[in-house]
């Protein structure tokens, strides 16, 4: 099962950018087959995934480094526009699902919020440079030399494989791809709440403006960690209504998983 994260129309120029990109690339990655896919037309809808959208990144700064002229530039310049407004408007359609109105709504409210929520996280943080996030895994990440785990949610472990509407799909990588995705060109601020019994330090992040803790859990990349904070039970009702991510069919949560697994 793919879990589309992201959507978001093109205009024919852009249609044509992304497929001057594809050509010159040699993996298969699948955001090429459904750019590939994509009618010559204005208005046309493209989705991908969080490892999708990163990979698409990495292919458009690729080609640019293998063409100097002013056409590969305007390529370039028309590419960048869609990987950057597919990160910003992540409806998350799953597979044989339908985009989500409360999430947008939940993001417009974020962004209205951001400054405060920003300014806020300031007083109590420290940051650091997208550069310098190194992503364990889908909930943990080392900054400036200190190894923090998110407060109140769980993410799938690395190789921890969950159930689809068809067929499994490695849940695991998708959380790393999720909070790659999130940390990506991105401010991160963190403030620490304690530590665990692994003596990582326990906090709330900020990538930007959004929350990485509640973005995690509302994504459907993550659950609630009931055991330890409430904090994010909301989120994780609002993804479990939307049928987002882990929440399309049942799954073990993590603790549960590791229970079984390690």
């Amino acid at each position: 099962m793919t879990v589309y994260h992201f959507a978001t129309k093109l205009s024919a120029d852009e249609v044509a950018a992304l497929k001057a990109v594809e050509v010159t690339q040699d993996t298969p990655d699948t955001w090429r087959q459904r750019v590939v896919a994509l009618p010559d037309e204005d208005g046309v809808v493209l989705r991908l995934s969080f490892a999708e959208v990163k990979t698409l990144e990495d292919a458009i700064h690729a080609y640019c480094d293998d063409n100097s002229s002013d056409k590969a530039l305007d390529v370039m310049g028309n590419a960048l526009k869609v990987a950057w407004r597919l990160r910003d408007n992540p409806v998350l359609v799953a597979s044989g699902g339908r985009p989500s109105a409360s999430l947008a709504k939940h993001i417009a409210i974020a962004l209205w919020l951001g400054v405060v929520m920003t300014i806020l996280a300031i007083v109590f943080a420290v940051n650091a440079n997208a550069a310098d996030v190194q992503v364990i895994d889908g909930d943990t990440f080392k900054m400036n030399g200190i190894t923090y785990r998110l407060h109140g949610i769980d993410a799938p472990e690395g190789d921890q494989v969950c159930n689809g509407l068809d067929s499994a799909w490695h849940c695991g990588d998708e959380a790393v791809a999720a909070l790659l995705a999130l940390v990506a060109g991105q401010r991160v601020l963190c403030r620490p709440l304690g530590r665990d019994h692994y003596d990582r330090v326990l906090a709330k992040c900020w990538a930007g403006r959004i929350e990485i803790n509640d973005a995690l859990v509302r994504w459907g990349v993550a659950w609630a960690f009931q055991k330890y904070s409430l904090d994010y039970v909301d989120a994780e009702q609002e993804a479990r209504r939307e049928n987002r991510g882990v929440w399309v069919a049942p799954n073990l949560p993590p603790w549960l998983w590791r229970k079984q697994n390690r």
